[in-house]
C-alpha cells in the first residue's frame, strides 16, 4: 500500500511539472503552509533578513489586550529580492506593516507572504520590487557579450566561461543535442526553441518529465517527507542537475588547460571537471557533486560525473530518488556568438530509475556576477519533523 501511494504521489508530483509557474511556486510552499486558510496581521517591523533560501520579515503584534508577539513571514529568496531592488534597508524598525498571507502549519506566528500593505497605502505582492521602486530590471534579462569575450582560449579550448542564468522561464525543455535522444513525453526541439513547458517544471531545464522508480527507488523514498526532508530546508543542492537552474541563480565558469570549474549559483556547490584524466579514481567519497571527467568533442565540453552519494532527483512530493550508482553525462556548448549555453544531459540509474533521466537547459549571458548564496534557513519548528510522542 506504501509502495502504491508513494507511486501516485509521485505521478501526481510529475504531472503538476506541467503548471504555470505560479501555479508551481504555490504547490512548493503547501506543505509548509496552509495556503487555503488566508489569513491578514497587522504589525510593527522590528527586522528584515534577505537571506537565502527564503528571506523573512520579522514584526510585533499587539493583541487586544496589549500583549506584543514577534510575527516572520517568508518572503521570497533574498539573491532574487536583491535583483529586484531590495536592500537591506527597503523595510525598517518602526514601519507598520499589514500581511496577507497563508498561516505555517506546525508553528504559530509564521506565515507565507502574498502581499505587504503600508501605512501610505502602497500594496506589494511577494514577488514585486520594493516600496518606492515602481520596477527593477531583473540581471539577465538582456543577454549580454563581454567586449573581451572571444569564442577560443588562448590555449585553444572552446570558452565556456562567465556568468551565465537560466533563460527566461522557459529554458528548452526539448531534445538534446549530440544524439542523446528525446526526453520522455515527447518534447522536442520545436518545444525547447519556444520554452514550452513539454512536460518538465516551470522555469525550464529540468528536462521532459522524470522517469519512473523502480521498486528500489520506491524504497529508497518510503520514508522521504518533503516538508521535513527537502534538501533545501538543510541548505543542499539535491543534486547537479537540479541545482544548476533551480531558482534562476547566477552560475560562473571558469576554465584551466586541465579543469573546467563549474560555480553554482544555487547553495554554492563547486563541480571541477577534470580534462587530463580518463578514467575516474577508485577511491572516490561520494558526495553531491560527485567526480568529473571531461573530454572535448569539437566544440562540445562532454563531462561524465559519477560518485554520487544517494539523493532526492526532485525535492517536491513523496520524492524520486537517485541512487549512489547514478551516472551522468552532460555536454556543455556555448551558441549565439557567445550569447547563450546549453546544458544537454543524460542520468543512468537503471537502479532507481527504470528508464534514463534526460533533459536539456539553456542559459544566457549576464552582466550580473556570480554572488555567493550563503545558505541561511530560518524556517524553524514549522519544517522540523516533530518529535515522536
Amino acid at each position: 500500500m506504501r509502495s502504491e501511494q508513494i507511486m501516485n504521489r509521485i505521478g501526481f508530483t510529475i504531472l503538476l511539472f506541467a503548471v504555470a509557474a505560479g501555479a508551481y511556486a504555490h504547490h512548493s510552499a503547501a506543505p509548509h503552509f496552509d495556503m487555503d486558510n488566508p489569513i491578514t496581521v497587522e504589525g510593527v517591523i522590528t527586522e528584515l533578513r534577505l537571506v537565502n533560501p527564503h528571506a523573512y520579515v520579522y514584526f510585533d503584534v499587539t493583541d487586544d489586550t496589549g500583549e506584543v508577539a514577534n510575527w516572520r513571514c517568508e518572503l521570497a529568496g533574498g539573491t532574487g529580492m536583491r535583483r529586484r531592488g531590495w536592500t537591506d534597508d527597503s523595510l525598517v524598525p518602526g514601519q507598520a506593516i499589514t500581511m496577507t498571507g497563508a498561516p505555517a502549519r506546525r508553528e504559530e506566528r509564521v506565515c507565507y507572504t502574498n502581499f505587504m500593505e503600508f501605512e501610505d497605502g502602497a500594496r506589494i505582492a511577494r514577488n514585486d520590487p520594493p516600496p518606492g521602486l515602481e520596477a527593477a530590471a531583473a540581471a539577465g534579462d538582456t543577454p549580454v557579450v563581454p567586449e573581451e569575450w572571444t569564442a577560443y582560449l588562448p590555449n585553444g579550448q572552446p570558452n565556456l566561461g562567465g556568468p551565465w542564468v537560466r533563460q527566461g522561464m522557459g529554458g528548452g525543455m526539448g531534445a538534446p543535442p549530440g544524439g542523446m535522444g528525446a526526453p520522455p513525453g515527447g518534447a522536442g526541439p520545436g518545444a525547447a526553441a519556444q520554452g514550452g513547458m513539454a512536460g518538465g517544471p516551470p522555469g525550464g531545464g529540468m528536462g521532459g518529465g522524470f522517469p519512473a522508480p523502480t521498486e528500489a527507488g520506491l524504497a529508497a523514498a518510503a520514508d522521504y517527507e518533503q516538508p521535513f526532508d527537502d534538501p533545501a530546508i538543510h541548505c543542499h543542492p539535491a543534486n547537479i542537475i537540479f541545482g544548476f537552474t533551480h531558482d534562476s541563480h547566477v552560475n560562473d565558469i571558469y576554465q584551466t588547460d586541465d579543469t573546467v570549474t563549474i560555480q553554482y549559483g544555487y547553495m554554492d556547490l563547486v563541480r571541477t571537471v577534470h580534462l587530463n584524466r580518463t578514467e575516474h579514481p577508485d577511491d572516490i567519497v561520494p558526495s553531491v557533486g560527485g567526480h568529473s571527467i571531461g573530454r572535448w568533442d569539437g566544440d562540445v565540453l562532454v563531462v561524465d560525473t559519477v560518485g554520487f552519494e544517494q539523493g532526492i532527483v526532485f525535492p517536491l512530493g513523496d520524492g524520486l530518488m537517485h541512487s549512489a550508482d547514478m551516472q551522468v553525462t552532460e555536454r556543455f556548448e556555448v551558441r549565439d556568438d557567445g550569447q547563450t549555453l546549453a546544458r544537454a544531459y543524460v542520468a543512468h540509474d537503471p537502479a532507481f530509475l527504470q528508464t534514463d533521466w534526460v533533459g536539456e537547459s539553456v542559459f544566457q549571458r549576464t552582466s550580473e556576477p556570480y554572488r555567493p548564496y550563503n545558505c541561511t534557513e530560518l524556517s524553524g519548528d514549522n519544517n522540523r519533523r516533530p518529535a515522536p510522542e
